[in-house]
């Protein structure tokens, strides 16, 4: 056996507490960041909320509340959070389950409570928990009501009962379905419309009922087409997609940047109250003398005062960021805060960080989860990143928006004429002469992502 010695090199990536901990808040919604702090705050002495008349010492400190767009947040230091990823842990069915009650403003604690004054036994309410976990993101039913009957030993009859509960009790109405047709006949039993024939041309027929095949179907049922055309009207009253309209229970959004324009020009700045004001309790870190006491203690103390401090640096790194991030896409979309959709321009988050001086990942991180408050509505931050149009551009040759080339697409849909509706061909013509020259490829693309049918389903007869 030879012995020797071996000598080699390799890269080891290690993330300290406190990059974790920045990445983490970085991420986080203005909610979650409050719930998050509110935690924090309470497992750590040495943090405090700011009071108004002062007594606290902030890290960082530095007046933000009126922005212009240049602003940098380098006064908080480098941004460390390049090239990391944060994944939350998943959770397992039993513990989604155990929770779902108290799940404050989510959909599935909002239907749990309605189903609790409907439901009145044990078994009753067993069965409703596991319907609402088995929910997907569009409020479609996705576990079979046999195999739960039989993981509960109940009979499927009452399952289907608790189910039929679910859908037809509960807000918003169709809300479990496993089909769309079931989807549109629960909300019709939820307002109380009984129609037999709505029922079975929703149950035979609904695909051409869409596609406006009005006497086709009234030759078929022996009917008047005037009838048809009134149930199809009903029909378009409700909605086959339910779970948008929970989107508030689901999420609460709190913008933290207003967008406003001052003598011409678009800027930001902080919303009163959006950001927590988070100190360094200087009262208490004067009152402690390490010197009185143990080792163990007061290197316990000293890792909870450097705890604080960390939480301080990255909640103002966050908010930092945030207002650099925010009005240097304002800046750059300021037509359409002027125009609207149509003045929305391609940009990339790339171009972002590199004239705010932040990290791509970073700007990633922020417009996950932040919202604008403008004078057009409180918007994504995210939504303004859109792509160009390979080909398309506009009147001064720049590339145009996605967005901006989808906004023509909807105004040259809605102007049409219902009886002879427009082609993609026709598209676009319409759009060459706004100055956007797009492929037929790209209109029927962007057709079908504004949910807009194609020509022969647009059509009235």
């Amino acid at each position: 056996m030879d012995l020797g010695i071996d000598v080699s090199s390799s890269q080891h990536l290690h993330i300290t507490p406190t990059l974790k901990l920045g990445i983490q808040i970085m991420a986080m919604s203005s909610l979650e960041l409050q719930g998050f702090l509110a935690g924090a705050l309470s497992e750590n002495p040495f943090l405090t909320f700011a009071e108004e008349d002062g007594g606290a010492l902030k890290l960082g400190e530095a007046a933000f509340d009126e922005v212009p767009v240049r602003q940098r947040p380098s006064e908080t230091g480098p941004d460390p959070f390049a090239s990391f990823e944060l994944r939350e842990s998943p959770q397992s069915p039993d513990e989604l389950l155990d929770t779902m009650p108290q799940r404050s403003g989510s959909l599935e604690q909002s239907l749990y409570e309605q189903l609790c004054l409907e439901l009145h036994r044990d078994k009753d309410l067993e069965i409703a928990r596991h319907l609402i976990f088995g929910l997907d993101e569009r409020g479609y039913l996705f576990i079979d009501t046999a195999t739960l009957a039989t993981g509960l030993s109940v009979t499927q009859d009452h399952v289907e009962w608790v189910l039929k509960k679910l859908q037809t009790e509960c807000t918003p109405a169709g809300i479990g379905a496993r089909s769309l047709p079931e989807r549109l006949i629960a909300q019709l039993e939820a307002v109380g419309d009984a129609d037999p024939l709505a029922r079975h041309i929703i149950g035979t027929r609904l695909e051409e009922l869409a596609d406006g095949r009005f006497a086709r179907i009234a030759g078929e049922l022996h009917i008047p087409v005037a009838e048809v055309k009134e149930i199809f009207e009903r029909l378009r009253k409700l909605d086959p997609n339910p779970a948008n309209m929970a989107d508030g229970l689901r999420r609460c959004i709190l913008p933290e940047i207003e967008v406003f324009q001052q003598r011409g020009r678009w800027k930001v700045r902080v919303k009163e109250g959006a950001f927590p004001q988070v100190l360094i309790d200087q009262a208490l870190v004067d009152a402690i003398d390490p010197s009185a006491m143990d080792k163990a203690s007061a290197r316990r103390m000293m890792a909870l005062l450097h705890g604080a401090e960390g939480v301080i640096r990255a909640v103002d790194l966050r908010r930092a960021s945030l207002i650099a991030v925010s009005a240097t896409v304002v800046d750059a979309q300021a037509a359409f805060f002027s125009e609207g959709p149509t003045g929305m321009r391609p940009l990339t988050m790339l171009e972002v960080a590199t004239e705010a001086e932040v990290s791509e990942a970073t700007v990633s991180r922020i417009a996950q989860h932040a919202f604008l408050e403008t004078p057009r509505g409180t918007l994504p931050l995210r939504g303004f990143f859109t792509s160009g149009v390979g080909a398309a551009s506009n009147a001064s040759g720049e590339d145009a928006s996605a967005v901006a080339v989808k906004q023509a697409i909807q105004q040259i849909v809605d102007a049409e004429d219902k009886a002879h509706p427009v082609s993609d061909a026709q598209i676009v013509d319409a759009l060459e002469e706004r100055g956007m020259n797009v492929s037929r490829r790209t209109v029927n693309k962007y057709r079908t992502a504004l949910g807009i049918l194609s020509r022969s389903k647009r059509r009235k007869y």
